[in-house]
C-alpha cells in the first residue's frame, strides 16, 4: 500500500513538472553604492507571481517557465528593482538596489503583489534601529528591538532581553554564527554590539526553524558588514560616552572586501571628579569592542569569509578608610568570537555553506584589602585577597544547504556540532590572619552536542505554504547523554484583501541554565550546564496571528496570540548564599523540576517607509512558574511577568536635513519578594517574615526621548551627522530596585520594628549630543 502512495505521488510530481519547461534566475542581491549582499529581499516575477526571499547572505532562486519574465526585488529602505528577461535557460542574474536618498519616498508597485507574512519574526532595517533615540546617545539595537511586541528588557540600563515570558539567558544571540553568551556593557547600559559593524539583524520569537535550537525563548541572528567593495571609507564618531571609528575598502582588485571597526569609552575621565585624591578613593571604567572582518569571491561567486570580534569590561575601585587600611576591586568581563565561513553554488538550485566558530566569555572578580591593627604595641598586618571566575567556550562547526527543486520547495538541510567547556563560578579566598578559604578549583565541565535538521518551505499553492521541520539533537555531558527530537511547523494562509493567517508550533530544548537572584536589590547571576542531575530545559510553544498589509501606504497591521509550556526549570530558595557555597555541590543547593506558563497577546503597527514611519506595539501577557519547594508549591507569577507593555517610535524628515525621533515606553511592574512583618529571634536579632514568592509589584515604568538628527554635507565634501535629544524627557522616577531600609537610613524618626520599603531609580533626565563624519 505504502509503495502504490509513494509511486502515485512520484508520477504527479513528474507530470506537474513535464508540461511547462521550467529554468532557473538565481544570484545575488547587493548594494550598488557598496557591494555589500542583501539579507532577506523579495524576488519575485510579477507575471506569474512566483517568488522567493533571498538567504541571509544575499543568495536567491526562482525556479520559472520559459518565456517573459518581469525579474523584481523589494526590501525596505531601498528602492524597487525591475528588469524584463526572456528566459531560455538558466542565468544568473547579480540584482544591484540602490537605497533611497529621501525618507520620503515610498514604495509604490503597478501590480499588487501579496508579501509571504511571516509570523513571531522581527526584521527591522538597521539603519532604522539606529535611529531610534537612547541614553547618552549611544546607539542600541537589542534596546531597539525591546520596543517591539512581545519583548522588553528586565530592568532600565539593562540589555537582557525578556522574549514571551523567557528569561534572558533564553535567547540564542548570534553574531556571524557564533554564540554570544553575555550582551552587555557597562552593567548592561549598553550592548555589545556596536551598530555600525552590523548589516541585518533577524529575530525569531516563535515559529523557529529546525536551522535554529539550543534555546528556549528567541533567536537573535546579527549578520556583520562585509565592507565596502566599491571604494574605501572612513568614519568617525564622538559622543558624551564613547566614540566609534570605521574603515572599510575592497581588497584584491575588488574581489573581496574588509571591514575594521572599534568602540571605545571614556567613562575614566567623566569620573574623575568623584576620585578624592586627598583621600585616595578612585574609580575607574573602561570598555572597548572590536570587529574585522575579511572576504574574497573567486570567478564562480564561491565566497570565503572570516570575522573576529573581541571586547571587554574593566572596572577599578580604591576606597581608602585611613593612611593604612583600604580595600581594591577589581571587575572584567568580555567575549571573544571568530567566524571561518566558506559559501559555494553547487548548482544554480543548490546553495551550500560550512562554518566553523569559536565563542567564549569570561568573567573575574578580584578584591584586596590591607589594614594594620596594634597589639600589645607590635604592629599586626592583615591582607585578605579573594577571586572570583568563570568562563564558557565553545568549538562549533556547522554545514548547511540551500535546495530549491522547484518553486513549490525550498529545502535547508545541515548538521551542527558543538563543543562545550564550562567553568561555573569558582571562589577562592585567603588572608595573613591564617584563616584561608581556599578549596581546590572544580575541573571544567565539558560537554559535546550534535544535531541534524531539515526544513522545507512548501508552496502549495499561491494562497497556502508551510514550514514544516525536523531537529533531532543529542547532548553529553560526564556519563549522562541526552537526546530529543525538536519538531518545527507553520501554516501561512493569503486571505483576500492582503490578509493573512498564519500558525506555528514549535518545540524547544536547553542545555544551559542561569541562576537568577529573587531577592531585592541588584541582580547577581551565574551560568551552568545541564549535567546528570539537573536536566535541560524544554518548552512547547503555539502561536496564532492574523497580519494586514497595505502596500499603498507601505504598513503593516499584525496581531498575534501565543502560548508557552516550559519544563525542567531551575531556581533556588531565598537568601541561598551560591558564591560562598559554589565550589560545593552546586546541583545540591538549585531547585529543580520548576515549570511555566507564559500567554499573550501581541499587537503591532508597522509604517515601513515614508516621510513619516516607525512603529506601535502593546502586548498583554501572563508569565508563571510552579516549584514544589518554592512558595509551598502554589503557582506564582515570575519576575520577568509584565502584564501590559506599550512601545511607540517613530521618525519624521522634518527636511531633507533635519530628522526628528521619539520614543514612549510603558511597562506594568514587575513581581518582587518583599518582607510582610518583623520579628524577633531567640538571640535578639530582627528577622524578615516572608509570605509567598514575589508578593509584590513594583511601580509602574513608563518613560519620553527624544532625539534630533541633522545630516549635511562639510566643506570638504563629507557627510556629517549631528545628533542631540534627551533621554527621559519629562524626568521620570523610574524604579531600578526596592530596598527595604530603617528609619534612621531614610532619615525619618519611627519605632524600631518599622521599615520602609524605598524605590532607587537609576537615570534621570539626560542630554546627549554626538557627531560623526564619513571620509
Amino acid at each position: 500500500m505504502i509503495q502504490k502512495i509513494a509511486t502515485t505521488i512520484i508520477i504527479i510530481f513528474f507530470i506537474n513538472n513535464s508540461f511547462t519547461q521550467k529554468s532557473v534566475i538565481s544570484g545575488y542581491v547587493k548594494d550598488v553604492q557598496t557591494g555589500e549582499y542583501l539579507a532577506y529581499a523579495s524576488v519575485y516575477d510579477s507575471l506569474t507571481g512566483e517568488g522567493t526571499v533571498a538567504n541571509n547572505y544575499g543568495f536567491y532562486s526562482l525556479n520559472l517557465p520559459e518565456g517573459n519574465v518581469v525579474l523584481k526585488a523589494e526590501m525596505a529602505s531601498y528602492q524597487a528593482f525591475s528588469k524584463n528577461i526572456f528566459l531560455t535557460g538558466n542565468v544568473s542574474i547579480d540584482i544591484e538596489m540602490a537605497i533611497f536618498e529621501s525618507q520620503s519616498v515610498v514604495i509604490k508597485d503597478d501590480k499588487n503583489i501579496s508579501e509571504q507574512s511571516q509570523m513571531s519574526i522581527i526584521r527591522i532595517p538597521v539603519e532604522r534601529l539606529k535611529a531610534i533615540p537612547s541614553i547618552g546617545g549611544e546607539r542600541d539595537i537589542l534596546k531597539a528591538l525591546a520596543l517591539t511586541p512581545g519583548i522588553s528588557i528586565g530592568a532600565e540600563g539593562t540589555s537582557g532581553l525578556l522574549v514571551r515570558g523567557g528569561s534572558p539567558d533564553q535567547n540564542l544571540m548570534l553574531l556571524d554564527g557564533a554564540t554570544v553568551y553575555n550582551a552587555s556593557h557597562l552593567f548592561g547600559f549598553l550592548s555589545v554590539f556596536n551598530p555600525d559593524a552590523l548589516k541585518s539583524v533577524e529575530l525569531y520569537k516563535g515559529a523557529f526553524p529546525a536551522r535554529f535550537g539550543g534555546r528556549l525563548s528567541s533567536v537573535i541572528d546579527i549578520m556583520m558588514k562585509e565592507g565596502n567593495k566599491v571604494s574605501p571609507k572612513t568614519e568617525w564618531n564622538l559622543g558624551l560616552i564613547s566614540s566609534r571609528f570605521l574603515t572599510e575598502g575592497p581588497l584584491f582588485k575588488k574581489k573581496g572586501s574588509y571591514l575594521f571597526t572599534a568602540r571605545s569609552s571614556y567613562l575614566g575621565l567623566v569620573l574623575l571628579p568623584f576620585s578624592t585624591k586627598k583621600v585616595g578613593n578612585s574609580i575607574n571604567y573602561w570598555l572597548y569592542d572590536i570587529n574585522g572582518k575579511i572576504n574574497y569571491q573567486w570567478k564562480n561567486k564561491n565566497q570565503l569569509f572570516f570575522s573576529i570580534y573581541t571586547g571587554n569590561d574593566f572596572w577599578r575601585t580604591k576606597e581608602k578608610y585611613t593612611k593604612d587600611d583600604y580595600e581594591k576591586t577589581r571587575l572584567d568581563w568580555g567575549n571573544q568570537t571568530a567566524s571561518l565561513r566558506y559559501n559555494r553554488i553547487i548548482t544554480p538550485k543548490l546553495f551550500a555553506k560550512a562554518l566553523a566558530t569559536y565563542s567564549r566569555y569570561t568573567y573575574n572578580i578580584n578584591s584586596e584589602s590591607h589594614s594594620i591593627t596594634v597589639r600589645q604595641n607590635q604592629p599586626i598586618v592583615y591582607n585578605t585577597t579573594s577571586h572570583l571566575q568563570s568562563y564558557i567556550q565553545d568549538w562549533t562547526l556547522k554545514t548547511q544547504i540551500d535546495y530549491t527543486p522547484s518553486p513549490r520547495h525550498e529545502i535547508k538541510a545541515g548538521t551542527e556540532a558543538i563543543y562545550h567547556t564550562y567553568r561555573p563560578s569558582t571562589y577562592q579566598a585567603n588572608s595573613t590572619d591564617g584563616i584561608d578559604s581556599v578549596p581546590p578549583l572544580p575541573a571544567p565541565i565539558h560537554a559535546q552536542e550534535y544535531a541534524v535538521f531539515a526544513e522545507d518551505n512548501i508552496h502549495f499553492t499561491t494562497w497556502l505554504s508551510s514550514n514544516i521541520g525536523m531537529r533531532a539533537v543529542a547532548f553529553r555531558v560526564a556519563d549522562t547523554t541526552y537526546k530529543a527530537f525538536e519538531p518545527r511547523a507553520s501554516l501561512h494562509i493569503q486571505l483576500p484583501y492582503q490578509i493573512a493567517l498564519n500558525a506555528s508550533y514549535s518545540k524547544m530544548r536547553q542545555y544551559i541554565h542561569l541562576l537568577s537572584n529573587n531577592g531585592v536589590g541588584l541582580p547577581n547571576d551565574i551560568w551552568v550546564p545541564a549535567t546528570r542531575k539537573v536536566a535541560p530545559q524544554n518548552a512547547q510553544q503555539i502561536a496564532i496571528g492574523l497580519t494586514k498589509f497595505w502596500k499603498k501606504y507601505d504598513t503593516e497591521i499584525s496581531i498575534e496570540a501565543y502560548q508557552k509550556e516550559m519544563n525542567n526549570l531551575i531556581d533556588y530558595q531565598l537568601g541561598t548564599n551560591f558564591l560562598s557555597s559554589f565550589n560545593g555541590n552546586w546541583q545540591d543547593i538549585i531547585v529543580k523540576k520548576g515549570t511555566g506558563k507564559a500567554t499573550g497577546i501581541e499587537t503591532f503597527i508597522y509604517k515601513k517607509q515614508g516621510k513619516w514611519n516607525g512603529w506601535l506595539s502593546y502586548t498583554l501577557a501572563w508569565n508563571k512558574r510552579q516549584f514544589e519547594a518554592i512558595n509551598n508549591g502554589l503557582p506564582y507569577y515570575a519576575k520577568y511577568d509584565r502584564r501590559h507593555n506599550v512601545a511607540f517610535t517613530g521618525s519624521y524628515a522634518l527636511t531633507d536635513e533635519w530628522n526628528v525621533g521619539l520614543t514612549w515606553v510603558y511597562t506594568s511592574g514587575s513581581p518582587v519578594t518583599l518582607p510582610v512583618a518583623i520579628q524577633q529571634s531567640l538571640q535578639g536579632q530582627e528577622v524578615f517574615v516572608y509570605e509567598g514568592r514575589n508578593n509584590r509589584r513594583m511601580p509602574t515604568y513608563h518613560r519620553l526621548d527624544i532625539g534630533f538628527e541633522r545630516k549635511f554635507e562639510t566643506q570638504n565634501g563629507h557627510t556629517a551627522t549631528f545628533s542631540f535629544g534627551l533621554y527621559n524627557a519629562y524626568n521620570r522616577k523610574n524604579p531600578f530596585y526596592l530596598a527595604v531600609l530603617r528609619p534612621s537610613q531614610t532619615g525619618t524618626t519611627q519605632s524600631n520594628f518599622t521599615y520602609n520599603v524605598v524605590q532607587k531609580s537609576l537615570f534621570p533626565i539626560l542630554p546627549y549630543i554626538s557627531y560623526g563624519v564619513k571620509f
